[in-house]
């Protein structure tokens, strides 16, 4: 890992088409601006991470993976509105 340190105004610059500028540092806080061309995709970490996540779950559910928890949710529903006491 690379550490730079740099001012409010100053950027580093990431291949020819990247640059990120200290906008303002204060409260323990950094703000950064990202300026880089549309095919480059830029998010936070944390986006990624809950992004992966969403495209695993929804990779399972169309491979099958949760289909037998989805049978037994819906078999659940049934016998709730059927009318019969639960035991």
């Amino acid at each position: 890992m690379l550490v730079i340190r740099r001012h409010p105004g100053e950027a580093i610059q990431i291949g020819e088409d990247v640059e990120i500028r200290v906008i303002e540092c204060g409260n323990g806080r950094v703000k950064l601006g990202v300026t880089a061309p549309q095919r480059v995709p830029v998010m936070r970490s944390e986006v990624k991470s809950t992004r992966e996540q969403n495209l695993m779950a929804a990779r399972a559910l169309r491979d099958g993976k949760y289909l037998r928890q989805e049978i037994n949710f819906q078999n659940l529903a049934i016998q709730g509105s059927s009318g019969e006491a639960d035991t």
